[in-house]
C-alpha cells in the first residue's frame, strides 16, 4: 500500500493499482472511487431574526460535489442547536433571548466530517422587559421609570408619549428619568432592550398621570354681612377633585373637598385674616398649592361700649374694647327721630362733638376693616347734660324781704340748683325739682347775683348767666320834720332824711286824722323824688305819722320808723260872752290837740288869759280880743268873737 499525498478536500477520486516489476506492469486493477473529507465552509455569516428567535446561517460552498452541511449554535452553557442542509444556508430555530451564541458550520459526506469553522459569535435579541414601574415626583413632575434587567441588553431605550410629544431616554441601567413633564397629562411609557444585533420587543405600554396643574385664577368674594366666602378658580388639567384650604391667622386650618371650581363657606370667624388656597387632586399626585389669596373677614363687633360725659359741654367720650381685624372705628350717635353725629378713631376711644343738651342718643360703634365693616355694637343710650335753664327772672317780695328766682324747665333735667351770691360769697342755695325757688332773708340795700343750673343723676349744666339784682333799699334813717305855717297857705310839714343805701328815689307819706274824728283820716304822699326833703301841706289840729320809703329796681323799702307829730291847732270857735258883775266869761269850742289857749287883746297884743281849759274869766274890757290855741307845733289862727266891737269872725 501506499499513501497518496496532495489530494484536495471535497473531491471524489478514482484509484486503480498497477503492478510493476523490473520489466513489466500489470493491468490496472479495478478502479475504486473515494471522496476526500469535505472542505471547511468559509465566509460564514449569521443573521439573527430578532423577532422570531431564529438565526439564518450562510456560508460559501468549498466542495466540488454537493455536500451536506450542518450549522451549530452553541449557547454559553454548551447547549447546541443545529440545522443541516445541502445548500449554503439553514435556519436555526429555538434560540433563547439574550444569549450570545457561537455559530459554527461543518460539512460531511458518507465517510467524513470536516472540521468546524471558526466560531462566529452573535447575540440574540434581548429578552422582553418586565415589571415596568413609574414613580412620579409630584412636586416637579419628574418621572422615574424602572424595570427588571433584561438579559442580553447592552442598553435600554425608554419612549415616553403624551401631550402630543414623544421623548426618549437611553440608559445602561435599569431606570430612566423624564424631567419637567407637563402637568395634568397622561403619559404612556414603553421600554425596549437593545444590544448590538437586536432590540427586544417593546414592553407593554405603561400609563401614568403627572400631577394636576396648579389651580390658577383664584378669586375670593367675601360677603361682609353674612361672613360667607365664595371661591372661584380655573379648571386644572388632570384634576379629579379639589382640596380647599382656609387658614386663619390664629392657626386654625379648614379643609374641604369638591369636584367643582366654585366653593362657598359660611364658617368664617370675625376679625381674622384668612389665607385661601386650592390644591388639585389627581389620580397619583396632587398639584402644588395655588397662590394663596389673603382676605380679612369682617372685624368683630365692638363690645364694652361706655361713655364719659364732659358735663357742662356738648361733648362725650366714647370708649370700647378692641375688635380683632379693625383698622379704625366709626361711632354714630343718633337722637330719636333726629340728626346723627359721627366720629372716627383708629384707637378705642372717640369724642362726640356737638351733642345737643338734654337729649337721649342711641350710640353704636362699628369696627372698620380693610374690606368689611363689622356688625354694630349693642346700642348704648347716652343722655347728654341737661340744657341750660332759660328765661330766668327775679321777683322781689318787698314785704317779706325775699325774692323768687324762676326759670323755664330744662330738657333732660331732673332737678335744679339755684344759688344766690353776695360779694362772691354764697349766701343761699336751693335744690328743687320745680322751676322756681324762694330766697328768704334778703338784706336791705344789698346786691345779689342769682343763677341756676339743671342737673340729672350724673351731670350738671352750666350755671346761667348771673342776674344782678339788689334787694330793696333799707328804710331811710334820721327822718326829721318841721312845721311851717303861713298867713296864706296852710301849714306844711318839711320832712328831711338821710339817703338809704341802694335807694334811688324816695317818697314821704303822712297818715293822720283831724282831731278825733275817724272819718277825717287822711293820707298824703309825696311823689318819688331823688331829693332828701319834701314839703307836704297838712290840716290844722291834725295828729299824724310820717314815714319815708326808699325804692330801687328791686322795689320799695320798708317805711322808715314813723315819726308822730301834731299840726298847730285850728282856730278856736269863740262862744258868746257872758258878762256879769264887771267880769266877762270868755269861752270857746275845743281846738283839738291844743295844749293851751291864749286870750290876747287886739289893740296892744297883751295876753289877758292863758289857760288849758275852754274858758277864761277876766275883768271886763271894752277892747276887742282874740283866742289863740297853742301846742308844740305852733299857734292856731286867732279865733274872734263874731260881732264884738265891730270885729267880724269871718
Amino acid at each position: 500500500m501506499c499513501a497518496i499525498e496532495g489530494v484536495h478536500c471535497g473531491y471524489s477520486y478514482t484509484v486503480s493499482v498497477t503492478a510493476w516489476d523490473a520489466y513489466c506492469s500489470s493491468d490496472n486493477s479495478t478502479e475504486v472511487t473515494f471522496e476526500t473529507v469535505p472542505c471547511i465552509p468559509d465566509v460564514v455569516e449569521v443573521n439573527i431574526d430578532c423577532l422570531r428567535s431564529k438565526a439564518l446561517v450562510t456560508w460559501n460552498e468549498n466542495n466540488i460535489h454537493p455536500t451536506y452541511h450542518t450549522a451549530v449554535a452553541i449557547d454559553p452553557s454548551g447547549n447546541e442547536l443545529s440545522c443541516a442542509d445541502f445548500t449554503t444556508s439553514c435556519q436555526i430555530s429555538g434560540l433563547e433571548c439574550g444569549l450570545e451564541y457561537s455559530f459554527q458550520v461543518y460539512s460531511s459526506n458518507r465517510q467524513c466530517k470536516s472540521l468546524r469553522t471558526v466560531a462566529h459569535k452573535s447575540m440574540t435579541a434581548p429578552c422582553p422587559l418586565r415589571d415596568i414601574i413609574t414613580n412620579v415626583q409630584c412636586e416637579n413632575n419628574n418621572a422615574l421609570v424602572s424595570w427588571t434587567e433584561s438579559k442580553g441588553a447592552f442598553y435600554y431605550l425608554a419612549t415616553l408619549s403624551g401631550n402630543e410629544t414623544i421623548s426618549t431616554c437611553n440608559s445602561t441601567t435599569t431606570n430612566c428619568s423624564f424631567l419637567n413633564l407637563q402637568c395634568g397629562q397622561i403619559y404612556n411609557i414603553s421600554v425596549m432592550a437593545v444590544n448590538d444585533k437586536c432590540n427586544s420587543v417593546l414592553s407593554p405600554l405603561s400609563s401614568f398621570e403627572t400631577a394636576p396643574c396648579q389651580p390658577q385664577g383664584l378669586t375670593i368674594d367675601l360677603n361682609c354681612s353674612s361672613q360667607t366666602v365664595s371661591m372661584f378658580w380655573e379648571e386644572s388639567n388632570g384634576a379629579r377633585d379639589y382640596n380647599i384650604l382656609i387658614e386663619s391667622s390664629n392657626g386654625a386650618i379648614l379643609s374641604y373637598t369638591t369636584n367643582s371650581t366654585v366653593f362657598s363657606s359660611d364658617v368664617l370667624a370675625c376679625g381674622q385674616t384668612y389665607g385661601f388656597s386650592v390644591v388639585a387632586i389627581g389620580g397619583t399626585c396632587n398639584s402644588s398649592k395655588s397662590l394663596t389669596v389673603y382676605e380679612n373677614s369682617a372685624p368683630c363687633a365692638p363690645s364694652d361700649v361706655t361713655y364719659t360725659r364732659n358735663c357742662p359741654t356738648s361733648m362725650a367720650s366714647i370708649t370700647w374694647s378692641p375688635s380683632d381685624g379693625a383698622t379704625m372705628y366709626h361711632v354714630t350717635a343718633a337722637e330719636t327721630g333726629g340728626s346723627e353725629i359721627y366720629c372716627n378713631s383708629t384707637n378705642t376711644s372717640c369724642w362726640l362733638l356737638g351733642l345737643k343738651c338734654g337729649l337721649s342718643y342711641n350710640v353704636k360703634v362699628e369696627a372698620v376693616g380693610q374690606m368689611c365693616t363689622s356688625n354694630t355694637s349693642s346700642l348704648m343710650v347716652l343722655n347728654t347734660a341737661p340744657c341750660l335753664p332759660k328765661n330766668t327772672a327775679v321777683h322781689v317780695n318787698c314785704e317779706s324781704n325775699s325774692a323768687m328766682l324762676s326759670w323755664e324747665g330744662s330738657q333732660g333735667a331732673q332737678d335744679y340748683v339755684a344759688v344766690v351770691k353776695h360779694d362772691e360769697n354764697l349766701v343761699y342755695s336751693c335744690d328743687t325739682e320745680g322751676t322756681s325757688c324762694i330766697v328768704p332773708d334778703l338784706i336791705c340795700g344789698a346786691s345779689y347775683n342769682f343763677s341756676v343750673l339743671a342737673k340729672d343723676m350724673e351731670c350738671n349744666s352750666s350755671y346761667t348767666t348771673p342776674i344782678g339784682f339788689g334787694a330793696v333799699p333799707c328804710s331811710p334813717s334820721e327822718v326829721e320834720t318841721t312845721i311851717y305855717r303861713g298867713t296864706v297857705k296852710p301849714q306844711e310839714v318839711e320832712i328831711t332824711w338821710n339817703g338809704s343805701h341802694c335807694g334811688s328815689d324816695y317818697m314821704a307819706t303822712i297818715q293822720g286824722q283831724i282831731g278825733r274824728d275817724p272819718e277825717s283820716a287822711f293820707v298824703f304822699n309825696s311823689y318819688w323824688t331823688s331829693y332828701m326833703d319834701f314839703y307836704i301841706p297838712v290840716p290844722c289840729s291834725s295828729i299824724y305819722n310820717i314815714t319815708v320809703t326808699a325804692r330801687n329796681t328791686a322795689g320799695p323799702s320798708q317805711p322808715s320808723n314813723p315819726i308822730m307829730g301834731y299840726t298847730a291847732p285850728c282856730s278856736p270857735q269863740v262862744k258868746p260872752l257872758e258878762v256879769m258883775e264887771g267880769k266877762m266869761l270868755i269861752s270857746w269850742v275845743e281846738a283839738p290837740y291844743a295844749d293851751e289857749y291864749r286870750v290876747v287883746t287886739m289893740d296892744n297884743g297883751n295876753t289877758i288869759c292863758t289857760t288849758p281849759g275852754l274858758s277864761c274869766q277876766v275883768p271886763f274890757i271894752s277892747s276887742a280880743f282874740q283866742v289863740i290855741a297853742v301846742n308844740s307845733a305852733g299857734e292856731s289862727s286867732p279865733g274872734y268873737l263874731s260881732g264884738y266891737n265891730g270885729v267880724s269872725s269871718s
